[in-house]
C-alpha cells in the first residue's frame, strides 16, 4: 500500500476514534453488527473491537462503514456496491371470484324423493257441486284414486253433490289427525251427512262379479270398545242396510267377516262424527288398477241409489 494512501488511511481511522464520544457500557452491541439488543442505549456508539476489526480486515469499506455508523447523515452515500434496482410499485389485480364447482351430473338422483304417504295432495279439497251431501276422504293415503273415483262416481251417475277431501292423514293415529279436519268441515258444510273413509285392506283380493273380476269391498264399522261410541249401533245398522243393497245389485262383490255383512275391532275409526260413517275396504294394497276401479264403480252402483233416496240416519 502506498505511503500516501496509508497516512490518509490511519488519519481516518484516528477521526473516527475522536468521533467516538464514549466507549459503550459492557455488553453493549457494536454499530457495525447487523442486530441490535432491544434495550440498547439510545445513538450509535463505537466499540474499540470495531475499530480493531477494521484495522484488521484493511478492508476500504471501512472507514465509511466506520463514519456513518458514529456520525449518520453526514452524505457520505451509501457504502460502494451495486444498489439493485427496486421495480415501481403497481395495483395488484383483483383476485378472481372462487369458481363454484359443477353440480354432478345425477343431481335430481342426489335429490331426497319423499315416499307417496309424505307427499302434498294437489288439492286439499274437491267439491263435486254445491251444498256436499257426502264427505268422502282417506286415513289410508294409498286409497286416494279409489276416493277420487267413487266421488266422480255418485256425482256424475247420481247427481250427488261430493266433498273429496285429499289429505293424507299420517303419523300414529291418523283418525286423531282426520277427527279435526272432517269436524271444520262439518261446521263449514252443514249439508254433510255421510261420511266414507275409503281404504285398501292389506292384501289384494279378487271377487267375481257377473262372471268378471273386480276388488270386492268389505265394510268396517267401528264400536264403543275403546273409546265411547254411542251411537255405533246406528252405524252398524245403516251398514247392514248398504251391505243388503251391495248384494242385491251386484252379488259377490261384498266380501264379509265370518258371515257377518261388516267387520269390527274396537276401534271408533271418526264414525262418532256421524251415525252415516263408514269405512269401506276396496280391494287391498298391490290392486291392480283395472280391478280397483271396477270394484270401486260397481259399489256406486249400489250406494249411490240408496243414498240419493235419503235412505241413510241423521
Amino acid at each position: 500500500m502506498p505511503w500516501r494512501a496509508l497516512g490518509g488511511y490511519l488519519a481516518l481511522a484516528a477521526a473516527g476514534l475522536l468521533l467516538a464520544l464514549r466507549l459503550p457500557a459492557a455488553g453493549a452491541v457494536s454499530a457495525l453488527a447487523p442486530g441490535s439488543a432491544p434495550n440498547a442505549p439510545a445513538g450509535p456508539r463505537l466499540a474499540v473491537g470495531d475499530v480493531l476489526a477494521w484495522l484488521a480486515t484493511g478492508s476500504t469499506d471501512g472507514p465509511y462503514a466506520l463514519l456513518r455508523a458514529v456520525v449518520p447523515g453526514l452524505g457520505l452515500g451509501p457504502a460502494p456496491g451495486p444498489t439493485p434496482a427496486r421495480a415501481p410499485a403497481t395495483a395488484l389485480p383483483p383476485a378472481p371470484p372462487p369458481s363454484l364447482p359443477d353440480p354432478p351430473g345425477n343431481l335430481h338422483q342426489t335429490v331426497h324423493h319423499p315416499l307417496p304417504a309424505d307427499l302434498p295432495p294437489p288439492s286439499s279439497l274437491v267439491l263435486y257441486g254445491v251444498n256436499p251431501l257426502v264427505l268422502i276422504y282417506q286415513t289410508d293415503p294409498s286409497a286416494d284414486a279409489a276416493g277420487q273415483r267413487l266421488a266422480s262416481d255418485l256425482f256424475a251417475g247420481y247427481g250427488i253433490p261430493v266433498a273429496h277431501l285429499r289429505t293424507r292423514f299420517t303419523g300414529l293415529d291418523p283418525y286423531l289427525a282426520a277427527e279435526s279436519r272432517i269436524k271444520s268441515l262439518m261446521r263449514q258444510y252443514p249439508s254433510l251427512h255421510v261420511l266414507l273413509d275409503v281404504h285398501a285392506d292389506g292384501q289384494p283380493a279378487t271377487a267375481i262379479v257377473g262372471g268378471q273380476p273386480a276388488a270386492p269391498v268389505m265394510i268396517v264399522v267401528g264400536d264403543d270398545q275403546t273409546l265411547p261410541e254411542p251411537s255405533w249401533r246406528r252405524n252398524a245398522a245403516w251398514a247392514v242396510q248398504v251391505a243388503a243393497a251391495i248384494e242385491r245389485v251386484h252379488p259377490g262383490l261384498l266380501r264379509s267377516y265370518l258371515g257377518a255383512p261388516f267387520y269390527t275391532d274396537g276401534g271408533r275409526f271418526d264414525q262418532q262424527l256421524s251415525p252415516a260413517a263408514l269405512l269401506l275396504e276396496i280391494g287391498g294394497h298391490g290392486e291392480p288398477t283395472a280391478l280397483e276401479m271396477r270394484g270401486v264403480d260397481l259399489l256406486a252402483e249400489a250406494l249411490g241409489p240408496l243414498i240419493r233416496a235419503g235412505q241413510y240416519p241423521r
